[in-house]
């Protein structure tokens, strides 16, 4: 009896150590498994406006994409976390159904009307200026440069720089603003 007792514990305890590294392997491959996702990178935008208004700004960034009549309009836009005093909205109407344009470096500036050229909105919410001022790159020629480094229907990331100013106001001189380090890395929205 002690015999057939001594043999039922020994295959107890097989199967119990056997179950034990079956546990740590199946825990370990979880770990291993979890330490190899990697996060996404964060959807952020960050440039420095002097002029005007002088003041670094990062945000979070993120871009739309939507095709109607042949055209495709682009839009990226840049939130200022700091207390939202700043939205950078970077606009291209384009040719196209619907499809992203390519990785390059795009015009900044120009005639409103025009397609193919990027046009810069920076809405000023901060500073005493009431309801905010708006300064764009709209009739400035050559204002800056657009560049696209990657470009997947999941993120749009890039570098940019311009010149903008305040719509002309009746007895008003406009105001003038420079971007300059602009980088963005924004998600679909």
């Amino acid at each position: 009896m002690y015999r057939k007792y001594s043999s039922l514990v020994s295959v107890t305890l097989l199967l119990a150590v056997g179950f034990m590294l079956l546990a740590t392997s199946v825990s370990c491959n979880e770990d291993t498994a979890s330490a190899l996702e990697v996060e996404p990178l964060p959807a952020t935008g960050s440039f420095l406006v002097t002029g005007t208004i002088n003041r670094e700004v990062s945000g979070e960034a993120s871009f739309q994409i939507e095709a109607m009549n042949g055209s495709t309009s682009l839009e990226i836009l840049i939130i200022d976390d700091f207390i939202d005093e700043f939205q950078l909205d970077l606009f291209l109407v384009y040719q196209g159904s619907g499809t992203l344009p390519n990785a390059g470096t795009y015009s900044i500036g120009g005639d409103p009307d025009d397609e193919n050229i990027f046009r810069a909105y920076l809405n000023f919410f901060g500073g005493g200026f009431g309801d905010g001022v708006l300064f764009s790159t709209d009739n400035v020629e050559d204002a800056g440069t657009l560049t696209i480094s990657q470009s997947t229907t999941e993120r749009i990331s890039g570098t940019f720089q311009f010149e903008a100013r305040t719509l002309d106001l009746p007895g008003d001189d406009p105001a003038y603003i420079t971007i300059q380090d602009g980088e963005f890395s924004a998600i679909a929205d």
